[in-house]
């Protein structure tokens, strides 16, 4: 389908540069109508390029199923709106009178430095283990080891297998967005604070480095592989990327069709441009009519104008996510325009 807007906006290019200059002699002659249908195609497939770069998302199933009873686990990838879904959830289980229990999956033999929320972790095993049917939302955030570094293989699966045998499941989740969009919002959230310490062409390129294809990273090593700050505690965790380096040494382009090998083990993968969606499908998941309405936290973007290099230049340090990203977009109008060519 194509959109209104589009076919409006191409019809006013069209008429634009036919009364532009030496076009005017031709739009006033015989072949006028010809230059009309020329210029007003070649402009709606501008539009067209533009509008469906990313026509339809597929990382979300048709018919979400309900769990009855088992886990969603949600991997929170930083600045993707992750927040916001979070606090529906929150509400959701303070609604649920108990039936559903919440907590974030964090565990000292991973961070030493967390031991309040191992203990909470600790606490749900008797949830999993004793109870005929538990109901339990998983957040794994900055602290977790990485989901496809470690956890997928080592935690989620096993977890599966156990829930299944009780007749329960696990649902696994995530949220993306669209990699420069996430990389100009992270860089005025951080702003004052390193790496950002004042907003500058600089300081956006030094941050852009530091957090390029952040998204393809999260979800195979979590923050210590996707962002790394500076944080004092980074070290702790070399340990889970190959052969002791940190996750941002490593070969990025091997890592990609890694990364969406997991994203595809995924039951759901939504997207921030279309949150609403999202959480229709956690609400079916989780079997409730819907999880109320929360207003999205923005970033404020003031202070700072992006130029056309800077552009270029976060383009460039997010190619493997705009892969990743594109991995769950379907163009049907490319592919209908190349048909009729044949």
């Amino acid at each position: 389908k194509r959109s209104q807007p589009g076919v409006v906006v191409a019809l006013v290019v069209a008429l634009v540069f036919l009364r532009l200059g030496p076009l005017r002699q031709a739009w006033r002659g015989p072949w006028s109508g010809w230059w009309f249908v020329g210029f007003f195609f070649l402009s709606s497939s501008l539009v067209v390029v533009v509008d469906g770069w990313c026509d339809e998302w597929t990382g979300l199933p048709e018919k979400p199923k309900a769990l009855t009873c088992g886990v969603l686990w949600f991997l929170h990838v930083t600045k993707t709106g992750g927040t916001s879904a979070e606090g529906l959830l929150n509400h959701f289980v303070r609604q649920s009178n108990g039936t559903w229990k919440k907590t974030e999956f964090v565990d000292a033999k991973w961070d030493r430095s967390t031991t309040q929320a191992d203990d909470q972790w600790g606490s749900l095993h008797p949830v999993l283990n004793d109870e005929a049917h538990p109901r339990l939302i998983v957040v794994q955030h900055h602290r977790a080891p990485g989901l496809g570094e470690y956890l997928l293989a080592e935690v989620v699966e096993p977890l599966k297998a156990h829930l299944r045998r009780k007749g329960c499941d696990l649902v696994l989740t995530t949220m993306l967005r669209e990699p420069v969009s996430r990389t100009k919002s992270g860089f005025f959230y951080l702003k004052g604070r390193p790496p950002v310490p004042f907003l500058s062409s600089d300081t956006l390129r030094y941050f852009a480095d530091r957090v390029a294809d952040a998204q393809m990273r999260y979800v195979l090593y979590s923050l210590r592989g996707s962002e790394n700050p500076m944080s004092p505690d980074a070290d702790s965790y070399r340990k889970w990327v190959a052969n002791g380096r940190p996750a941002y040494d490593r070969d990025d382009a091997a890592d990609l069709p890694r990364a969406i090998a997991v994203l595809d083990h995924m039951d759901g993968v939504g997207r921030l441009e279309e949150f609403s969606a999202y959480t229709r499908f956690l609400a079916i998941t989780l079997g409730a009519s819907h999880l109320g309405q929360k207003h999205m936290r923005k970033s404020d973007h003031s202070g700072y104008t992006f130029s056309e290099s800077d552009e270029a230049y976060i383009r460039k340090k997010t190619r493997l996510d705009k892969a990743l990203y594109e991995h769950f977009c379907r163009r049907r109008r490319r592919r209908r325009r190349r048909r009729r060519g044949r």
